[in-house]
């Protein structure tokens, strides 16, 4: 499966819940573990959303398991709880 950055996000029910805009990565098993999500355009919330919901990528798009009601109980991504590749070592 490739993810792609700016990759739509859909819901199993086919509603558009945003962006891809980053991975997260476990440095110790090189996996990807979450991705982040852009909501919104003008006032943007990242949401912190599992690997394993994603169902598959097709093109320039991901399909999630879930519904967009189960996208509410995700945690916001917060900076400062991880490190960029640039600032690894």
């Amino acid at each position: 499966m490739q993810i792609k950055k700016d990759a739509r996000v859909l819901t199993s029910d086919n509603k558009d819940v945003g962006r891809v805009d980053r991975i997260v990565i476990d440095p110790s098993t090189r996996e990807i573990t979450h991705l982040v999500i852009r909501q919104g355009w003008l006032f943007t919330e990242d949401k912190v959303l599992p690997i394993s919901w994603v169902s598959d990528t097709v093109d320039d798009n991901l399909r999630l398991r879930a519904l967009n009601e189960d996208l509410e109980g995700l945690p916001a991504f917060e900076q400062n709880y991880y490190v960029s590749v640039e600032e690894d070592g």
